[in-house]
């Protein structure tokens, strides 16, 4: 019997993800490092500390991970307030599902004050349970220490609850948790193959 709903945010219920992308993008190329579209795409469904990770070793530089977070995230934010889009359905369907009686969480790679900013936006704010923010987890999606902590916060067996996800990463954290996801296409551009079953938004 399902429980509990566990939603991603960004490129969920929110079109954040283009935002994150121009504000990593410039705060990169302002420190000399110019990023492909298919390089720019990785960042989807990842945290940004995992991405810069990424991106650094594979480029071979060698440069503080830390100020380049502060320096996007003092961007991010910015945006966050001003251009945030929010996906049809975004605020009805979670209301929907907590009046039918379902647990609602919230399993993210932001950060805890980006999502607060985003819920503000959303007027979501006491509507879900638990928010799984990135740094609750050692291991960021697609690892699935975030769904099990999810599970594990919320009391639940991997059967009582079903993930819904717009990434590739996303996806794969669920379903490595033993979790059920729907996989929603939104945007598009993402493999969400491995999903039970998928959506158009």
């Amino acid at each position: 019997m399902i429980k509990a709903i566990l939603f991603d945010l960004d490129g969920l219920l929110v079109d954040t993800e283009t935002l994150g992308i121009k504000s990593i993008e410039k705060t990169l190329e302002n420190i000399g490092i110019k990023l492909t579209k298919e390089e720019l795409n990785g960042h989807i469904g990842i945290t940004s500390r995992k991405f810069c990770e990424e991106i650094l070793k594979k480029k071979g530089i060698d440069k503080n991970i830390d100020t380049i977070l502060q320096k996007h995230f003092r961007l991010y934010e910015s945006l966050l307030k001003t251009d945030i889009k929010r996906f049809v359905g975004a605020t009805s369907i979670p209301k929907k599902l907590k009046k039918k009686g379902f647990k609602l969480a919230l399993v993210s790679g932001s950060t805890r004050i980006q999502i607060e900013i985003v819920l503000n936006k959303l007027k979501l704010n006491n509507l879900f349970e638990l928010i799984i923010a990135s740094e609750d987890v050692k291991n960021s999606k697609p690892n699935p220490e975030p769904y099990l902590l999810a599970l594990k916060k919320l009391n639940l067996k991997n059967k009582e609850g079903i993930a819904i996800e717009d990434s590739e990463a996303g996806v794969i954290s669920a379903r490595k948790a033993g979790i059920k996801v729907i996989g929603v296409m939104n945007n598009g551009g993402q493999n969400l193959s491995l999903a039970n079953k998928i959506v158009k938004s």
